[in-house]
Formats: structure tokens, C-alpha cells, sequence
């Protein structure tokens, strides 16, 4: 998709999306509507299980494909296909008029989920060319900062916790203003040590939650262009895990999902009484799997016993240990065993719970289509999501400046071991 209109690449990306999200509904319905089995009125039979066919032929053998990082096909001929897609979905309209007149109004299930699909598809596509062909007439270029490749790290925090033991570590620490339309403030430094300087910009959101973290590192992202983007803090860990994560151990997000991604609705149970269920809609992102690799590598035991010896209150935690899997994120703050265990158990593979890591990856991974930063969450646990019963009372007065304590120094040691990454 080598075009130089930003529109047209976020159309196709978004286009891509929808077809990710929606396969199996469309695979699902041109294999189960076929002329014998469909139940539809003989007349159209044919017309409608022809048009499932081609459609779902259509956005997943000729668009899907080509929209690929692997296999990416100039704009110009995927705009091409969807231009002609658009006039067939268009006339089938008429299709659907006239089994509504055959039939007196009413379509059967069948009928109805194909016209459903293919009006769903419509509209994503309209969109997609309506975006492409604004670009076109405006002549949109995509933006390049002028101030690229000035940080190489860009790290993002959700609480003046964090925030501090991260600035703490910083040398050269200056205050900067993102300028007249930017209320965020950032602090720009070095990581340094005797063989090496690392460049970083250092921001927290405006509020705890999805959106002040995906906002930031979206600006971060923007403005900056760095290298990395990292979200460093605590959270909450999850003792139902196969690690077992202790208060302190630093929490790898090799991927992370916004566990609030369902949908409700009501239907009847098994006693016949409507009741509420949720259908799944969560959208994983992963890590960088070449960053989750290496810090996996450095994690090794003589570098975290060595951080955890620095704290003053060490001898209340158990050996430090870092440990790779999803930490799974929502708008809330998490007080009840029962609700984590839930969430834990609908989400595979959860080491961890917190309210930002999913805004981090998203904004990462959708602000830019070039040059995107490589991005991971670093959260070190404080909490078991819970009430805390199995925590001590020492511990629980240090808990927090212990998290972000083990999470900033294992990431500040980190930095200055291995990056820039060399492959």
C-alpha cells in the first residue's frame, strides 16, 4: 500500500480490521447458505447463496490478502476491487426488494443474516473509497515530524508514582512544553552509564485508564517519533496464573486485549427466562515479539536479585522474578476476587491486570502506518486484584514504591544493556 495519502492508508488498515474481526461470520454464512439447505423461497434461492458466495469469495481471496504487511498490493488495485464490489452490493438491493414483495414483507433467517452481512460490508466499504478518493481530491500528505529520531526511548506512566521512579533514574532532566495546543507536559533526558547514553522522553496521562494512556502515547508517538515506546508501573497480578506472580515481580506483556471488548444481549436460558450474555469481540495486540525475546534473555537471576538487594525494605518480598504473558486491561480499578477470577479464566494466558497497557499498544500500533515504534508494557505487580487479605501489613505500606521501584530499575538496566536492538 505504497501510497503517500495518509487517508487512504488508514481507510485500508481500518478495511482490514473489519475483515479480521468479521471472518468468521462471513466464512459462516457462504458455507451454511447453499441452495439445498438454505429454506429460502426457491425463486431467489440461488440469487442470494450466489451473492454470499461472491462476497465472501470477494473480501477474503481478492481484498484480504493484499491488505497484509507480507503481501501488500499498490492502493490503486485494491481501491479497484472495492469499487467494483460496491456497485454489486448496490444492485443486490434490488434482490432483497424483491423477496420482500414476494414473500409479503417478511424475510426468514437465512435471507435476513445474508442481507445483514452484505449491507454491513457495503457501508465498511463506502467508507474505505469515500476516504481514499477525499485524499486524492485534497492531496493529503502524510506528516513527518521534524523532530525524528531525536528520542530514541519514549516512555509512558499512568500515576506520579511511576511517573517519579522513572525521572529519578533520568540524567540531563529537562522540563519541555509540547507546545501552544498540547496541555501535556513531558520531561526529556538520558539513561546513562559509563559505556553508554540513551536518549528519552518520559510522559504520564492526565488520568489512569484506556484513554489518558492511549492518548499520550498516541502525542508521544506523533510528536517524537522515538524508536520505542515503553509503559512502565504497576498492576495487579494474577495468582491464578501458572506463575503464581509475587508482590514486586516484573510482568512481561508479551500481548494484552481491552477486557471490556463484548457485547451484551439478552436471551433466553434454559428455564426460558431472558437472561444476559456476552458475546466476545476482543481484538489482542501483541508485543513486539524481538523485545519480548530479549528482555526475556536479560532476565536472569543475578539481575534481579542485584535490583531487589538495592530496595530498603527487600527482605519483605519474595526473590524478584520477571515473567512473559498477556496482561489484560479495563477502565477499572479491580477490588473483588470474584470478578478478577472471572476475567482471568475468559482471557487465556493472563499474568496481570491494570488500566492501560492495551491503550499503549493500540495507540503504538494504529497512529503511524511508517516507522513504528517497536512497544511493550513492563508492569511490576502490587496487587492481587483483591482485598488484599493475603497481603502483610508491612508490606502493604511499601507495596506500590516497591512495584514501580522493580519495574524502572529492571527497565533502566535493561536499556542500557541491550538497546538499540540490532536485529
Amino acid at each position: 500500500m505504497a501510497s503517500k495519502y495518509s487517508r487512504i492508508k488508514r481507510a485500508l488498515a481500518y478495511l482490514k480490521d473489519f475483515l479480521t474481526s468479521n471472518l468468521d461470520e462471513y466464512h459462516d454464512a457462504a458455507s451454511n447458505l447453499t441452495p439445498s439447505e438454505s429454506g429460502i423461497a426457491f425463486l431467489f434461492d440461488g440469487d442470494v447463496y450466489a451473492l454470499m458466495a461472491n462476497l465472501e469469495e470477494t473480501l477474503y481471496n481478492d481484498i484480504y490478502p493484499k491488505l497484509l504487511d507480507d503481501n501488500q498490493a499498490p492502493d490503486v488495485e485494491i481501491l479497484e476491487i472495492i469499487t467494483t464490489l460496491i456497485k454489486q452490493l448496490e444492485d443486490s438491493k434490488q434482490l432483497f426488494r424483491s423477496i420482500e414483495e414476494e414473500e409479503g414483507g417478511i424475510l426468514n433467517v437465512s435471507v435476513a443474516l445474508a442481507q445483514k452481512l452484505a449491507i454491513r460490508a457495503l457501508h465498511q466499504l463506502q467508507e474505505t473509497l469515500e476516504l481514499a478518493e477525499e485524499d486524492k481530491k485534497l492531496g493529503i500528505t502524510a506528516h513527518r515530524s521534524t523532530n525524528n529520531s531525536q528520542y530514541q526511548i519514549a516512555i509512558v506512566t499512568a500515576t506520579l508514582e511511576e511517573f517519579d521512579a522513572v525521572k529519578e533514574l533520568m540524567t540531563d532532566c529537562e522540563k519541555l512544553h509540547g507546545g501552544d495546543n498540547d496541555a501535556s507536559v513531558y520531561y526529556a533526558g538520558f539513561f546513562k552509564d559509563d559505556h553508554k547514553s540513551l536518549s528519552v522522553i518520559l510522559a504520564r496521562g492526565f488520568h489512569q485508564g484506556i484513554a489518558g494512556a492511549s492518548t499520550i502515547a498516541c502525542k508521544l508517538t506523533w510528536k517524537y517519533q522515538p524508536k520505542y515506546i515503553f509503559m512502565l508501573g504497576h498492576a495487579a497480578g494474577s495468582r491464578k496464573s501458572m506463575y503464581k506472580p509475587n508482590l514486586g515481580d516484573i510482568m512481561i506483556a508479551s500481548s494484552s486485549v481491552d477486557y471490556h471488548q463484548v457485547v451484551y444481549k439478552m436471551q433466553k436460558g434454559a428455564d426460558g427466562e431472558l437472561e444476559q450474555v456476552e458475546s466476545d469481540r476482543k481484538m489482542e495486540i501483541p508485543a513486539d515479539p524481538t523485545l519480548v525475546r530479549s528482555i526475556e534473555a536479560f532476565a536472569q537471576k543475578d539481575i534481579l536479585t542485584d535490583i531487589q538487594a538495592g530496595y530498603p525494605h527487600a527482605n519483605l518480598f519474595e526473590p524478584l522474578r520477571a515473567i512473559p504473558g498477556k496482561i489484560i486491561t479495563g477502565g477499572a480499578l479491580m477490588r473483588s476476587d470474584e470478578l478478577f477470577e472471572k476475567l482471568t479464566n475468559e482471557n487465556a494466558g493472563t499474568i496481570g491486570l491494570d488500566m492501560e497497557t492495551y491503550g499503549v499498544y493500540y495507540a503504538a500500533e494504529h497512529t503511524m502506518f511508517e516507522e513504528k515504534p517497536l512497544f511493550i508494557s513492563l508492569k511490576s505487580v502490587s496487587d492481587f486484584g483483591g482485598k488484599g487479605t493475603e497481603i502483610t501489613k508491612a508490606q502493604k505500606a511499601v507495596k506500590t514504591k516497591y512495584a514501580t521501584y522493580t519495574s524502572a530499575q529492571f527497565f533502566y538496566r535493561y536499556s542500557l544493556a541491550c538497546l538499540p536492538l540490532t536485529t
